[in-house]
């Protein structure tokens, strides 16, 4: 399925959405690569944990693990990551596919 995104319209929305709740949104394809995301710094918290490579790679399979789970599914899923924060994947469906 081919989607066309507005970038540009995508982008302010993710970054206006940030500055009014502090919550990051990544917009990613059904491979995982990146659409857009929100333009932000990592909180001190992760940015402590991104700071080695174990830590950022021990992010990158929690967060693979709920992509994952997500796309299996085909619904909203969360879980508690490795550092004990909240993240959520929620996909978007059109004519029953994750686009």
């Amino acid at each position: 399925m081919i989607v066309n995104y507005d970038i540009d319209r995508i982008d302010k929305l993710l970054l206006d959405f940030y500055n009014s709740t502090g919550v990051t949104i990544d917009l990613l394809k059904v491979d995982f690569s990146k659409v857009s995301h929100t333009k932000y710094e990592f909180n001190e918290y992760c940015k402590c944990i991104q700071e080695s490579e174990t830590g950022k790679n021990r992010c990158r399979i929690s967060e693979l693990e709920l992509l994952e789970k997500c796309r299996k599914t085909k619904k909203e899923q969360m879980h508690i990551c490795h550092a004990g924060l909240v993240d959520i994947a929620v996909p978007i469906i059109y004519e029953d596919e994750i686009s």
